[in-house]
């Protein structure tokens, strides 16, 4: 039941958040800076940083979307609940695979909820699905005290326009 309301809200925040002028992916999230500050704790201003490697392709509409999905949801989870001081996304092109990675140095997430592939987390439980759904691999490392590093790769095949 769960799955199925955050599903439904994942459905209505990419129709809100990901439908925006920009088309390129490193473009949307140097636009979604205006609204991470909604996430923001009072008195905490983090410092974003944003790469691109590699040349840049044509994404397929769909991968775009999710990919953003998973970095969007990454960097709200940064801010909201890691408290994190420096977060840094790179979105790297690569001949035969789009990589996604977030790092962050926030307070960590517990071991066995980043293991556990049915918890409460939601938000990881999204991001699970989404890499799920395009046969993307899906890496993330965390401790307590020791920040997160999430590694999304979608196969080119997938990710690129032909």
């Amino acid at each position: 039941m769960r799955r199925a309301i955050y599903a439904g809200r994942q459905v209505v925040q990419d129709l809100l958040f990901c439908r925006n002028t920009s088309s390129h992916l490193v473009g949307l999230f140097v636009q979604i800076q205006d609204e991470l500050k909604q996430f923001q704790q009072p008195g905490e201003r983090p410092n974003l940083y944003i790469i691109c490697e590699g040349s840049a392709q044509a994404l397929r509409p769909a991968v775009q979307d999710d990919v953003y999905g998973i970095g969007r949801e990454a960097l709200i989870n940064a801010l909201r609940h890691a408290h994190a001081r420096n977060i840094e996304i790179a979105v790297v092109f690569q001949c035969n695979a789009l990589s996604l990675n977030v790092r962050d140095d926030g307070c960590g997430i517990e071991p066995k909820l980043v293991a556990s592939s049915n918890n409460e987390h939601l938000g990881l439980a999204g991001i699970r699905d989404k890499a799920d759904r395009m046969g993307a691999r899906l890496s993330i490392w965390s401790a307590p005290g020791c920040g997160t590093e999430l590694e999304f790769k979608v196969p080119g095949s997938v990710a690129f326009l032909a």
